[in-house]
């Protein structure tokens, strides 16, 4: 009996160490099967919209609707097969495209791979990595203020249409003690870029070919402009990141981001002040958002008629890679919106509501 009574803490310290250690991301036991497009040809195989109940009269009415609303490239995707692709103007398959904010999704996975490899840690200061006096704050008050604070816009400084985009100390004033507000600051997001080619020692478009294009046949690059940062791809490329989003970070069998308990973090809410958003992504299916242009709260989801369990990366215009795991659906979209809404989720929600109506009949 003493021998078994010595061994069972031993054995629960074992199980608690052993569920620290992250884990290769698995699909679920029922999980159906997806579709990997190959890497190196135009190939994507296509599946008839009849799968989803759409046919030819629906798929135009949605047509009409986007290309009013200056869309220039929409897939649908279903268990990683095309479903829908239309283009508009001069854009094809092949057209890059700006993502804007849906950019900071990419961001975020992009730290996640830099963690896998022991380069950084997402609890690590950003004075690690930028220096001290990056911000015009107190050594103090910047000491409080990490990778974290970074991925879920919660990093305590000052807020408004001058400092939005601008990375100079004179611009990153305190405002709150980090993770005491949600507020949706650009700089924070910029400033990542500078983190994660510091700690690589590499390039960010020379790191993300290595760890992430090359492994999934994905295209696309990073520019930087007037102190702002944008990645632009083509909308297969948008659609090959959503799939490997979708298989919780496994590309056709191959890990790509090895750290699920990062990936599981990454899209679920990372604090209580806005729910709805994780680590750059935003979260449908919670009771409350706050609004990324004026910060107030609103008592819904982002898209109450879309799936309950969308992950979306949402950009200025009307920029989305909207997946939801549950039904295996992929959306993407490119183009220009009118409305001035920094994520325009609103319009998000509209081109889910015609879905679901299109998929109902």
């Amino acid at each position: 009996m003493s021998r078994v009574l010595y061994l069972m803490p031993c054995l629960l310290l074992g199980v608690l160490f052993l569920g620290s250690v992250p884990k290769t991301p698995q699909a679920p036991p029922n999980a159906r099967p997806l579709y990997f497009p190959p890497k190196n040809t135009g190939d994507w195989e296509q599946v008839s919209p009849l799968a989803l109940n759409l046919d030819e009269q629906e798929i135009d009415k949605l047509s009409s609707f986007l290309e009013e609303n200056q869309t220039k490239s929409f897939l649908l995707l279903k268990d990683g097969k095309i479903v829908l692709e239309k283009y508009y103007g001069w854009h094809k398959p092949y057209t890059w495209h700006t993502w804007n904010s849906a950019g900071k999704s990419l961001m975020a996975t992009m730290l996640g791979l830099a963690q896998d490899e022991g380069l950084l840690n997402i609890q690590d200061k950003t004075s690690d990595y930028l220096g001290r006096g990056w911000t015009s704050l107190t050594p103090e008050q910047e000491a409080k203020i990490t990778l974290w604070h970074h991925l879920t816009m919660t990093g305590g400084l000052k807020n408004n249409i001058w400092t939005f985009n601008c990375v100079t100390p004179k611009c990153l004033l305190y405002k709150t003690e980090a993770g005491k507000e949600w507020s949706y600051h650009n700089s924070l997001y910029i400033l990542l870029k500078d983190v994660l080619e510091k700690a690589s020692e590499t390039e960010i478009n020379d790191f993300m070919r290595s760890r992430l294009l090359d492994k999934i046949g994905m295209r696309g690059g990073w520019t930087q402009s007037f102190n702002r940062i944008i990645f632009k791809s083509s909308a297969r490329d948008m659609a090959r990141f959503g799939l490997l989003i979708l298989n919780k970070g496994v590309w056709d069998g191959k890990p790509v981001l090895r750290d699920s308990s990062y990936y599981q973090a990454m899209v679920s809410p990372s604090q209580d002040l806005n729910p709805a958003y994780g680590y750059m992504w935003w979260l449908n299916g919670q009771f409350s958002f706050k609004n990324p242009n004026n910060h107030q709260t609103v008592e819904a989801s982002i898209a109450p008629d879309g799936p309950a369990d969308l992950i979306s990366a949402s950009g200025a215009k009307g920029q989305f890679i909207s997946i939801s795991p549950s039904q295996g659906l992929i959306l993407v979209r490119q183009g220009g919106f009118a409305g001035k809404n920094l994520a325009v989720l609103d319009f998000h929600n509209e081109i889910w509501r015609q879905l679901k109506e299109m998929m109902a009949e």
